[in-house]
């Protein structure tokens, strides 16, 4: 007799349990498949390309003309003698002066750029380096006080334009001296300049500057 009962419950419960839970066991998987569809129909994060960002990197530097990479600063000593009429003067002039060292950006196009695999190239030629000589300013001067200045007026303007000559060709020599120096410093900034951009897009690319 408790059998009977027990199945006769059974054969009670279950339509009612299946009433009851059929419409949410079908609402889960509706909402299963939904986050399926939703999770495989996003789109995955794609890199830019390396041309891309180089083309727009050139777009960007060339904007800025000229980039300024090294100030020099030199010193220079120059002395003269003038000798006449049994007379002897002398001057000796002390100057400073800067040499800028800018690169010409117009030079950075995408003929100078070669891409091997994750290596990037940029080829100049060394007259994109240009020195911007300063205009040199006096520091000291000084002479012999002779008698050769007061017989001939013009004494103090020849030894001033023989030393300021000298000056010039000693302030030359020093910038040509630091052009070495110039050129690495150009090849570490324009390898920052465009490795910052290329980082930023999360590419795996270095960047090597050649000077030719």
């Amino acid at each position: 007799m408790a059998s009977s009962s027990k199945y006769k419950f059974i054969a009670f419960a279950l339509p009612v349990f299946i009433v009851l839970a059929g419409p949410m066991f079908i609402r889960y998987q509706l909402g299963t498949t939904d986050a399926n569809v939703e999770t495989e129909s996003t789109p995955k994060e794609t890199l830019p390309d390396i041309e891309t960002v180089i083309s727009s990197s050139i777009s960007s530097v060339q904007k800025q003309s000229q980039l300024l990479v090294l100030t020099a600063r030199m010193n220079a000593t120059a002395s003269s003698t003038i000798k006449e009429l049994g007379m002897e003067a002398w001057q000796i002039d002390v100057a400073t002066s800067e040499a800028q060292y800018l690169v010409n950006l117009h030079h950075v196009n995408t003929k100078a750029i070669l891409v091997d695999g994750n290596g990037i190239n940029i080829m100049l030629p060394k007259t994109a380096l240009v020195i911007k000589q300063l205009p040199s300013v006096p520091v000291e001067s000084k002479d012999n006080d002779s008698w050769l200045f007061t017989w001939r007026s013009d004494t103090k303007e020849r030894l001033t334009r023989h030393n300021q000559q000298k000056l010039k060709s000693s302030f030359l020599s020093q910038s040509q001296e630091q052009k070495a120096v110039a050129y690495t410093e150009a090849q570490y900034q324009l390898e920052r300049l465009f490795t910052a951009p290329i980082k930023a897009a999360g590419l795996p690319h270095y960047v090597t500057i050649t000077f030719r």
